[in-house]
């Protein structure tokens, strides 16, 4: 799903995603090795970004969310 209302900072270290509603358990960034720092509040989630960026044009953030029985 494509999140129209996700900005970056006007530092861009860090992506602010509203609207993420379901319990996150991880977040990722594909091509980037390591761990990022992240914290889902009411109004979101907002993610660190690493300074050095995996590439130039496009970031992938995986989101993960906790599995939940019906």
């Amino acid at each position: 799903t494509l999140l129209p209302d996700a900005d970056l900072a006007s530092d861009r270290t860090t992506a602010r995603l509203v609207g993420v509603w379901h319990k996150v358990a991880s977040v990722s960034l594909l091509g980037h090795i390591g761990e990022l720092k992240w914290e889902q509040t009411e109004a979101g989630l907002e993610v660190a970004l690493p300074v050095e960026k995996p590439c130039e044009h496009a970031f992938v953030l995986k989101i993960a969310g906790e599995k939940t029985t019906h």
